[in-house]
């Protein structure tokens, strides 16, 4: 499995169990906007963060997270993360 590949379903395993959360359909498209059509709020937005820390282990500053506008903007974030490697392998 490909670096990618594994990301990519980091991402979608986090967003669906946050979107059960609120009751939303998990369906991932990776060109679905955070806000507009999955509905994160502020609060899903910080446990997406969380989740992506926790991944990389390493914080993520502002800048990177607020940014973030489509699901494909923290997939372009995990493969481009340079800890990603290591952590995902281990």
């Amino acid at each position: 499995m490909s670096q990618g590949d594994r990301h990519h379903r980091l991402l979608e395993k986090e967003l669906a169990q946050i979107l059960t959360y609120s009751n939303q359909s998990p369906h991932i498209n990776l060109q679905a906007r955070l806000i507009v059509d999955l509905h994160i709020d502020s609060l899903e937005m910080l446990e997406l963060v969380s989740a992506v820390e926790k991944y990389t282990q390493q914080p993520l500053e502002d800048k990177i997270w607020m940014v973030w506008y489509r699901l494909q903007d923290v997939l372009d974030y995990l493969n481009s993360c340079d800890n990603c490697n290591r952590t995902a392998n281990s």
